[in-house]
């Protein structure tokens, strides 16, 4: 099997990283619109936005969100998940067998997108809720 569209996205990405088998919830979809995130080569984090109608690829770097700890361990996956009743995106990043690192976007950021994402569209890292595990390895986020 061929793809039908490759999309480049940034041909300068960390080299250990963004590529693991392991790694679920890679890609999600909301209305006219693709989410994902990976670690740029400078290990920091972008999410990365492709419009499914135009293919337009925009990118938000998080340049306080980086690699943490042992950055050549390439167990350090991301994940990205979307909560539709509140049109939330939710990201976790750099994960193995540590604290949780987790934000989400502001409510309606997926249900009524901007034309550009800033910075200011997501709310600082926080704990998912102060019941759950605060270490973690592969953490799925579960629609």
């Amino acid at each position: 099997m061929e793809p039908d569209r490759v999309v480049l996205v940034d041909s300068d990405v960390w080299p250990y990283f963004n590529r693991a088998s392991f790694d679920q919830d890679k890609i999600v979809s909301h209305g006219d619109y693709q989410y994902s995130m990976y670690w740029a080569c400078d290990e920091v984090l972008v999410l990365v936005r492709r419009d499914l109608r135009t293919h337009a690829i925009q990118k938000l770097r998080f340049q306080d969100y980086h690699l943490t700890i042992n950055p050549r361990d390439s167990h350090r996956n991301t994940v990205v998940g979307i909560s539709p009743a509140d049109g939330r995106l939710h990201m976790s990043w750099d994960h193995h067998n540590n604290d949780l690192r987790y934000a989400k976007s502001k409510a309606g950021f997926l249900t009524e997108p901007p034309n550009e994402m800033l910075l200011d569209d997501f709310e600082p890292a926080q704990m998912l809720t102060s019941e759950a595990p605060q270490r973690v390895t592969y953490p799925l986020l579960l629609q």
